[in-house]
């Protein structure tokens, strides 16, 4: 595709401002301030905090090493706002922009702010302890984790009040660089669409058929790799004047960032590498596919839905059912799976290999319903999943009795079992607690968390735990501390939705499609962290409280959580 240069300069300014609209800022969130979270701290010395005894140090830089606790951020982000917290005990003759231009000019907080450091540094502690205070009676910190808090809090602040601010303290606690790297890269083929004008699936199409990106878009690889570097470019030195990351950190992305443009611009049928995301998409597209089938099949045979349903559950097969043979099914159910695929793989959601990959899957699935058949071995259920389903079951079962959770867990712990604590018949309890286990199943199913074909395992493995609770004396619910690990790890999508109030769905297509989740989100990064990790530690906190995993296993968990949320983050 020649472009004159007149064609050339308005394309150029028609990509920056598209790829501004497009691009959703990695480090920081699209939708609001880069760094909401973290605006302003001071220098101080490495402080101290612990998950559980687990003492690590925390320093203020741009990725603290090993994981991050709740408990590190809620003291980062209190001494992020101290700048402005100190500023309400200034000196009441000295204005707000005195005092600031004080500070950024290398004074202390005292100084700035026209009072003693033993003053400020009690005024600013009283409303940190207030605060600690709150998080640990609402659950989210333990005691210990609180006294620990408090304890860093008054490390820092009291450096802080005689210390000049450090702007490198403003840094995110995840790196801002490697993230806007990743969304360029994994937003490549769009990117240069919007650059050339031209259709996003027709570049896709024309790469699957083995051309290079550059070849495909008429522009040599030299001209696509410095477009699509520059707008690298831009972002980080963007990333750079918020205080997201440091200058020297924007270099070393810039000149990583420009090694990947290039190569996956001249890589003949260059596809994108498949993600946790990605597979989990996958997984929820055929699971819907695969459940409107059966009422696909009825229209194309012209029978009513309900009579090919009450014929399925009479044993027989889908072809007996519709009078539709089974290549008759194989091929029109087929055709609608593979288009769905298609139009998945070229709005961005899938690669090409991973399309394929799940028409694959789709054709052995669509058979086997088909023939009613099972998929072959034995079918191993996740018990990570079938654990999530029946966490809660004494406060169902007080639920359902019209108890309180005191009053049956009091029962329970006198030695009594749930169907002698709650009254009800073991018919009745077991038919409510196991009606509350299949929507949380069949919804693992739907979101993509649970491969469908072992959904029925999973759901007998529940059924399982339910029975053998319901007759154990003294029950107390203890959890399995790796398995709820793992089922916590991968709610990490819902619980997102939910903490930002978006659509589970459209998050998935987001993430599937390279935007990282904070994007996604419309998040910034530091809050989303912070926002998840204070929810799953009031959610370990009170098992921890129940007696039902041990404080050893509270402090692993919180470790672990916090490893996988970093590493599905990147």
């Amino acid at each position: 595709m020649e472009l004159n240069n007149q064609k050339g300069t308005t394309m150029k300014k028609r990509f920056a401002v598209l790829m501004g609209a497009v691009v959703f800022a990695a480090a920081g969130g699209f939708a609001g301030p880069l760094h909401p979270a973290y605006a302003d701290t001071v220098k101080m010395e490495t402080v101290s905090v612990s998950n559980e005894g687990t003492i690590r140090e925390v320093a203020m830089s741009s990725q603290t090493a090993g994981p991050i606790t709740y408990a590190d951020l809620l003291v980062r982000k209190q001494l992020s706002q101290i700048v402005t917290l100190a500023s309400a005990y200034a000196d009441s003759e000295i204005d707000y922009s005195s005092y600031l231009e004080s500070v950024y000019s290398g004074k202390s907080l005292a100084e700035a702010a026209g009072v003693s450091p033993g003053d400020l540094y009690d005024q600013l502690m009283a409303s940190y302890r207030q605060t600690v205070e709150a998080e640990v009676t609402a659950g989210y910190l333990t005691g210990t984790e609180g006294d620990q808090a408090v304890e860093a809090l008054s490390s820092a602040v009291s450096a802080a009040v005689s210390g000049s601010w450090d702007q490198d303290s403003r840094l995110s606690v995840t790196d801002a660089g490697q993230d806007l790297v990743q969304l360029h890269v994994n937003r490549i083929v769009p990117n240069a669409a919007i650059y050339i004008e031209g259709s996003s699936a027709g570049l896709l199409q024309a790469v699957q058929a083995g051309q290079s990106l550059a070849e495909a878009t008429g522009l040599s690889a030299d001209s696509l790799s410095a477009q699509l570097e520059s707008q690298l470019s831009a972002d980080l030195d963007q990333a750079v004047r918020s205080g997201k990351l440091r200058a020297e950190d924007a270099e070393a992305r810039k000149a990583e960032g420009a090694k990947a443009i290039r190569e996956a611009v001249s890589t003949p049928a260059y596809d994108r590498t498949s993600t946790v995301w990605m597979e989990r998409f996958g997984e929820r597209l055929l699971a819907r596919q695969l459940d409107s089938a059966e009422r696909l099949a009825a229209v194309l045979s012209s029978k009513d839905y309900s009579d090919v349903l009450g014929a399925l559950e009479q044993g027989s097969t889908l072809a007996e059912a519709t009078g539709l043979s089974d290549s008759e099914l194989s091929e029109q159910l087929g055709a609608s799976i593979r288009q769905a695929i298609d139009v998945a793989w070229l709005d961005g959601s899938l690669s090409w290999q991973a399309a394929d990959q799940w028409k694959a899957k789709a054709d052995e699935a669509l058979n086997r319903l088909i023939r009613g058949e099972t998929p072959d071995g034995t079918l191993q259920a996740d018990a990570a999943i079938a654990l999530g389903s029946t966490r809660n079951i004494v406060k169902n079962s007080a639920s359902y009795a019209g108890l309180s959770y005191g009053e049956l867990k009091e029962a329970l712990a006198a030695g009594q079992t749930l169907v002698q604590a709650t009254g009800l018949t073991e018919a009745e309890l077991l038919g409510a607690l196991q009606a509350g286990a299949d929507p949380y199943i069949a919804g693992a199913v739907q979101s993509g968390r649970l491969d469908r074909s072992v959904e029925e395992a999973t759901r007998e493995e529940a059924y399982t735990h339910i029975r053998a609770a319901v007759h154990t004396a003294g029950y107390a619910g203890k959890v399995d501390a790796s398995l709820y690990g793992s089922e916590l790890a991968s709610r990490v999508l819902e619980q997102t939705a939910e903490a930002v109030g978006a659509d589970e769905a459209g998050l998935l297509e987001a993430l599937s499609r390279g935007y990282p989740l904070s994007a996604a989100a419309q998040s910034d990064k530091d809050s989303l962290i912070y926002n998840l990790l204070r929810s799953a530690n009031q959610e370990i906190n009170g098992l921890a409280a129940d007696g039902r995993i041990t404080t050893e296993g509270s402090a692993r968990l919180k470790a672990g959580y916090s490893s996988s949320l970093l590493e599905l983050l990147a």
